[in-house]
């Protein structure tokens, strides 16, 4: 249905509001982030195209591609700078996954137009010029240089990811690892006490930095990295919705005397709430990570994970935070030599691990992986 309509307007557009406001967007007249909603209208057809191998999906996401290439050309680079000034999604992080999909190197020259210079070049110089910016307009632009980065190997994208996420989780971060106030960030870096509202951590903004957190995680395997997903997934994510509706909250506030807001099942729909239906359908996605030859156990989650290349499937039992502990039974159609690298939070000031209920003289640093050395074979227990 969405294709008939990108076919009416015959140049590859797709969207429920007219053209008008780009044409608004690019003569500077006011207009709210008619590029917000583009990303997400291309996300959903490149999701529909690698995950559920949709054709026609790719080629509507290609013709909408083609529609920002014919829009953005005839603007100069000053030009489209100033564009950048409303907030535009993840449309560098969608175009870098096209070219990433596609090998089309127009793709991926459209994706760096959308590098917003005075966002950019301070991080790249380890620069915090956060104090003023709203959080989750920059946010994905992050995590477009961090895609960037692994498509490119430029090590300039490596620099801006890897500083904001660390000055964001160590200067910027509530207790929760949630972040902004009103959704931006207005004080200076580590100074917090002013900073405490109905409106601190805004969902968008704690989604969007869990998204960034993968992707760094990927490239090296830190257990801080984790220790800050498990933060905000216990402390924030799972905060966030109504258990007995299913609605979720837009802002999680932090200061005293205040409660949830959430929205209502059939009068309210706010950005937050697409974010949250999506975060909590990528709930799995980070309990357990892979290498070629070793498994990272990075969250303590009832769960099952099945290694098929390697023929081990993983089940763990546990009910954390409720209990203390987990318990992992293998299951393997042969013995497998992979090593279990075993999470130990930052919280965690001691522990004991052990293997087919023997226990292993050694324990690991909070904040660190425990390495336990296969081979494994069916019915071996991690406790």
């Amino acid at each position: 249905e969405l294709a008939k309509c990108q076919t009416q307007h015959k140049n590859g557009y797709l969207s429920a509001f007219p053209q008008e406001l780009f044409d608004r967007l690019r003569d500077g007249v006011n207009v709210w982030a008619p590029f917000y909603t583009i990303h997400k209208i291309m996300a959903g057809h490149l999701d529909m195209y690698t995950l559920a191998g949709n054709q026609q999906a790719l080629e509507t996401v290609e013709k909408v591609a083609r529609w920002v290439q014919n829009w953005s050309d005839p603007l100069s680079e000053q030009q489209m700078q100033r564009v950048l000034l409303v907030e535009y999604g993840g449309m560098g992080e969608v175009l870098a996954n096209l070219y990433g999909v596609t090998g089309n190197p127009e793709y991926l020259k459209l994706a760096r137009r959308f590098d917003k210079k005075n966002f950019f070049d301070p991080l790249a110089g380890h620069r915090d010029e956060l104090k003023g910016l709203h959080v989750n307009t920059h946010v994905p632009q992050v995590i477009a240089a961090a895609r960037l980065y692994e498509l490119t190997g430029d090590k300039r994208y490596w620099n801006i990811a890897d500083y904001f996420w660390d000055e964001v989780t160590s200067q910027r971060s509530y207790c929760t690892g949630g972040t902004s106030n009103f959704e931006a960030w207005r004080s200076d870096p580590g100074v917090l006490s002013t900073e405490l509202s109905m409106d601190t951590a805004e969902d968008c903004c704690v989604y969007n930095m869990m998204k960034l957190t993968r992707h760094l995680f990927g490239w090296s395997p830190q257990a801080r990295y984790m220790d800050y997903y498990e933060r905000v997934l216990f402390n924030h994510r799972m905060g966030t919705i109504d258990p007995e509706t299913g609605t979720t909250v837009y802002y999680l506030p932090l200061g005293n005397g205040y409660s949830k807001i959430y929205a209502k099942p059939f009068d309210s729909f706010w950005c937050c709430s697409g974010t949250c239906a999506e975060e909590f359908a990528k709930l799995t996605d980070t309990i357990y990570f892979h290498d070629q030859n070793s498994i990272f156990v990075n969250l303590y989650v009832a769960s099952e994970v099945n290694w098929a290349e390697k023929g081990i499937r993983i089940i763990q039992q546990t009910s954390f935070p409720e209990e203390q502990g987990t318990t992992l039974l293998v299951s393997a159609t042969k013995p497998v030599d992979i090593d279990m690298n075993l999470r130990v939070p930052y919280w965690a000031k001691s522990g004991d691990v052990k293997v087919n209920g023997r226990p292993v003289p050694a324990f690991a640093n909070p904040s660190s992986y425990l390495i336990l050395r296969g081979p494994w074979k069916s019915g071996d227990r991690i406790e």
